[in-house]
């Protein structure tokens, strides 16, 4: 004989399998979901990446420091060779003359006396500056006239105002710096042009 459940329960049992159901698919949509995040998470077959390469340190060369040519110059009892310790030794070059080949001499400082021995008593040319301690000209030129006796065959004399005596009246020395070219142990010419290290040089070889 059957049994006669009230309609109160038949509904009540229907809602609670179907709320079975859809907690059973809620569950295993969040396994799935857990898995796949998971699977993109890990790929074995994938490599981890190389860290990039560290870039090489600068290599830092120190300055090359260039050694100071030194000349050793015949100085008279009147010049003070740390004046001119600036003086260079290399060959002087340019483009209208060439010295690379010149056996040059150092510029001599003479008395009265020596200059009469070694330049009026002598035959060989010779270039002669007169200057003074005094005379501002005479500071800047003297050392250019140094530098130019170191490119020029000619012989280069600096005399001193103080130990020049008669020698200034004798070769008519009417101002400082005065440039003679000898010849025959006698002025010839006199110095007007520019007073760089070329000028004085180049006139010196004419």
């Amino acid at each position: 004989m059957p049994v006669d459940i009230p309609d109160r329960l038949c509904t009540k049992a229907i809602c609670n399998q179907y709320l079975f159901k859809i907690v059973v698919l809620a569950c295993a949509a969040l396994v799935a979901y857990l898995i796949i995040r998971h699977l993109r998470k890990v790929k074995p077959s994938e490599a981890p990446a190389a860290p990039p390469a560290a870039l090489p340190a600068p290599i830092f060369h120190p300055p090359q420091v260039l050694a100071k040519p030194s000349v050793v110059h015949s100085y008279g009892p009147t010049q003070n060779p740390e004046r001119y310790s600036d003086n260079r030794s290399v060959p002087y070059s340019s483009g209208a003359i060439s010295y690379a080949s010149v056996s040059a001499r150092p510029c001599a400082d003479l008395d009265e006396g020596q200059f009469r021995k070694t330049v009026m008593a002598n035959q060989e040319p010779a270039l002669v500056m007169f200057h003074a301690s005094w005379c501002g000209p005479c500071k800047a030129t003297l050392p250019n006239f140094r530098q130019a006796a170191l490119v020029s065959k000619r012989r280069f004399v600096a005399i001193e105002d103080s130990v020049a005596g008669d020698l200034k009246q004798q070769c008519q020395i009417k101002g400082f710096p005065t440039i003679l070219k000898f010849e025959g142990g006698k002025p010839i010419d006199v110095y007007n042009g520019d007073r760089s290290v070329e000028d004085i040089a180049r006139w010196a070889s004419s």
